[in-house]
């Protein structure tokens, strides 16, 4: 396992996931949008994702190299088909933001958003949800 990273379990692949400075950059280019608007709405409320958008992530984190596009989506069909939940994933990949800083406390969340307090406050809970599930 590379030092820092979250193991993934999806079907048979097992990924190791870490959202370093490129990564992030990388998944955001992807995706066309910041990491954190996944899981917060236009107006600050909970909301889950698109799967694709989910898988774009565990890819533009994993540090396993050879691992293409098409291996994920059929690592994750092979998921799916032997009883994993999309559920589980969103918890992963929620797990692998707060591991990457992304969940930082709240003061340290506060202190850039001080305008920000209702998406904020989303995110806090939506995260909450997630790790309670």
């Amino acid at each position: 396992m590379v030092k820092g990273t979250k193991e993934i379990k999806l079907g048979k692949l097992t990924l190791e996931c870490k959202l370093d400075g490129r990564a992030i950059l990388q998944v955001e280019k992807r995706l066309k949008k910041s990491i954190l608007t996944l899981f917060i709405g236009p107006e600050g409320q909970v909301q889950f994702p698109p799967i694709n958008e989910i898988l774009v992530v565990l890819q533009g984190s994993n540090k396993v190299h050879g691992v293409s596009d098409e291996d994920i989506i059929n690592a994750f069909e092979d998921y799916i088909d032997n009883g994993g939940t999309t559920t589980d994933l969103y918890t992963a990949v929620n797990d692998l933001l707060a591991q990457s800083g992304f969940s930082a406390s709240r003061r340290t969340i506060r202190r850039p958003l001080q305008n920000w307090h209702k998406p904020a406050s989303a995110w806090w809970t939506t995260r909450n949800k997630l790790l309670h599930c």
